[in-house]
């Protein structure tokens, strides 16, 4: 006996149709409105970020957002100088120590350090972008033999929103050392691109928030030395005098290991701040500041230095004497000894400009 076929499920009618797809539309808006109002909570100056901000960037980028211009500039001459680079140069200047050195001079100039780290030229490039420039001022920036690798990205760590915090889009995707699935994942969120800069920050704050109720109410988040600098004499891990051999082997500056190509990313970030500053009519300096001896005898070989004078030569960057090894907190940043050197150096250079 054959098996009765079942009735078909019942159909939806054209109006059900409608109201689903109505339904739809609304859910799909209420979410979009959603993610747009909450959207200013992810920006820079966004209350979700300031209770997770913890890099160095992000920070730098909030101080000089939120610089109060007119004071800054309310010396005779309103001139600024722009000192903008990496962890070195954080540790290697004291602000307010070298301003009160360009006061006694008389000298016209007041400087604004912006360090950060892994604030070598390409990443810098995106902070001169954004800097209030006007007649007179003068840009300064560091750089060192260790940001000129062919892989900077790579071998710095660096996270790709840094890349994007300090990019417009065109500008990112001519970043050669970032991958297909890098560029296409970075730009899809480009849209809104304070988003995607500041998520994890934001992200962190909003963990705070949710963990409130067993941890208490979070606090704003402080800029702590990410706008001075680091006060250690002597890092915990570092032994000065040595080498682990994991340093060696991690940062040893061979002729493999070096670049200078047109399209490397720091290359590209020094014509990137040259062009910025030529457009606005203001002379850039270029700075080489020393490391320890140790460092340089035993982690850039032969052949790179002898590139990397040529390339300061053609560059024309400022070299600052060499202090000795223990006016450095590790192989690399200065010490409060090493900073005053540092200082007093910059300090004579502002006041000839």
């Amino acid at each position: 006996m054959p098996k009765p076929i079942p009735p078909p499920p019942p159909q939806t009618s054209a109006d059900e149709t409608r109201l689903a797809v109505r339904l739809s539309r609304a859910l799909f808006g209420l979410a979009l409105a959603l993610f747009f109002a909450v959207s200013p909570a992810f920006a820079l100056d966004g209350w979700l970020a300031d209770h997770g901000r913890k890099h160095g960037l992000s920070w730098n980028l909030l101080r000089l957002q939120e610089l109060p211009m007119n004071e800054e500039r309310a010396h005779d001459s309103g001139r600024i100088a722009w000192l903008v680079g990496p962890s070195i140069l954080r540790d290697a200047i004291d602000e307010e120590a070298l301003n009160e050195h360009l006061v006694d001079a008389e000298a016209p100039l007041r400087a604004i350090k912006l360090g950060t780290d892994r604030g070598a030229p390409g990443i810098a490039a995106g902070i001169v972008d954004r800097l209030p420039l006007r007649d007179g001022d003068v840009v300064v920036v560091s750089a060192s033999p260790s940001n000129f690798r062919p892989n900077w990205l790579k071998f710095a760590k660096m996270p790709t929103r840094f890349v994007t915090q300090t990019s417009s889009i065109e500008q990112f995707w001519e970043v050669k050392e970032l991958g297909p699935r890098d560029r296409l994942e970075a730009s899809i969120n480009y849209a809104p691109s304070t988003f995607w800069s500041n998520r994890e920050e934001a992200q962190l704050g909003a963990s705070a928030f949710f963990r409130s109720p067993w941890l208490g109410w979070p606090r704003e988040k402080q800029a702590k030395y990410h706008t001075t600098f680091r006060a250690w004499d002597l890092h915990p891990d570092y032994t000065r005098g040595r080498l682990t051999k994991g340093t060696v082997r991690h940062r040893k500056q061979t002729k493999e290991r070096w670049s200078v190509a047109p399209d490397q990313f720091n290359v590209r970030g020094l014509d990137r701040i040259a062009d910025t500053c030529a457009e606005a009519g203001v002379p850039l300096v270029l700075i080489d500041f020393p490391t320890t001896q140790l460092m340089h005898d035993e982690l850039v070989t032969p052949h790179v230095r002898e590139q990397w004078e040529l390339f300061k030569s053609e560059r024309r960057f400022v070299t600052f004497d060499r202090p000795p090894d223990d006016a450095f907190y590790d192989y690399m940043h200065a010490n409060a000894q090493g900073r005053e050197q540092f200082t007093w150096a910059m300090a004579e250079l502002l006041s000839r400009l």
